[in-house]
């Protein structure tokens, strides 16, 4: 039982530390639907992207990929991002393909 707990403490702070945390930048960007009635009004800046390592979570691979994907968006000044596609692999690598807006 003792090792048991053990083992899982070990996996959730192995998991945690492949967490990628968000820029203060990057926490400012929106994610809106990719359509045109949401994104009208908006100038597109470029294609941006997300990908994850492989993780055993799919929800900490999005996540990871995610925070990517709003890091690349700051980086080109942009207040918003609209998510185009998400793909998965087996392996747990999850990549998020987006377009950087300046909406406001």
């Amino acid at each position: 039982m003792r090792a048991t707990v053990l083992i899982v403490l070990m996996a959730l702070t192995i998991m945690a530390g492949c967490s990628t945390p968000l820029t203060e930048r990057a926490a400012r960007v929106r994610v809106i639907p990719h359509d045109a009635a949401a994104m009208s009004g908006c100038k597109t800046l470029g294609s941006v992207a997300g990908r994850s390592h492989p993780v055993l979570l799919e929800s900490a691979a999005r996540s990871e990929a995610l925070a990517h994907l709003l890091d690349a968006a700051a980086r080109m000044d942009a207040d918003t991002v609209a998510i185009v596609s998400t793909s998965a692999t087996d392996d747990g690598v999850v990549t998020l393909q987006g377009v950087a807006l300046k909406c406001f």
